[in-house]
């Protein structure tokens, strides 16, 4: 209230200051404990950040893991197209699609054995007129690992080749006959023990010599 003689409290009528100053800060040593640093703040922004960059990294080679791996499959894929195409102009494009496809069939058939035996390989490249191949970093020294890597591919081109027969007896269709026929050439062919063929890497299970003579870093399909 203000009376003369200055500011007086209403109540009791004690005179007041002149300046009323109201500091509503906390002491510096509350403050101090409550605001953090500017290290203490850096550290969790360091540590998101590191976490974050690795989190990157990590994105990024799966990633590239990822597009080797497609690479991969675009070779088989681009190099069984041309094969096919080529092949068409001798047997007509469906007679041509289901030779590609039972070649690739026989390649699986050692992409297969090779990965269950550990034993590095390439993707299966198709070759116009010839088949397709799939090359090994480090061929075994083993003779049986050979000639069951050897054996995967007419095993599993004779499955395929059965199958299509087993499809021509109960359509009676020239094709699936025709399909069968080529199958069966083929694999068998691929049993003669010489190389590149296949029968040459199963024979090594017989001989060690005529393994040694006969292996070769690379399985042919036709």
């Amino acid at each position: 209230m203000n009376l003369p003689g200055g500011v007086r409290c209403i109540y009791c009528g004690v005179a007041l200051p002149a300046v009323l100053d109201f500091d509503l800060s906390p002491p510096p040593s509350v403050s101090a404990a409550r605001t953090p640093t500017g290290a203490n703040l850096q550290q969790p922004a360091r540590r998101t950040g590191l976490v974050g960059f690795l989190a990157f990294l990590l994105f990024k080679f799966k990633m590239l893991f990822a597009l080797l791996k497609f690479g991969k499959i675009m070779i088989t894929l681009g190099s069984m197209l041309v094969f096919i195409k080529a092949e068409s102009y001798l047997f007509g494009w469906q007679l041509a699609v289901g030779f590609g496809l039972s070649i690739f069939v026989h390649e699986m058939g050692h992409v297969v054995v090779n990965w269950r035996k550990g034993l590095k390989q390439s993707a299966p490249v198709f070759i116009p007129f010839a088949g397709a191949v799939i090359f090994l970093k480090n061929f075994p020294d083993d003779p049986t690992i050979q000639s069951e890597s050897g054996a995967g591919g007419p095993v599993a081109g004779g499955l395929a080749a059965l199958v299509c027969l087993l499809i021509g007896l109960s359509t009676h269709s020239p094709y699936w006959f025709a399909l069968a026929y080529l199958g069966f050439f083929i694999n068998l062919f691929n049993l003669i023990p010489f190389p590149p063929l296949d029968g040459s890497h199963i024979a090594s299970v017989f001989s060690r010599r005529y393994g040694a003579r006969f292996s070769s870093p690379c399985c042919s399909g036709r």
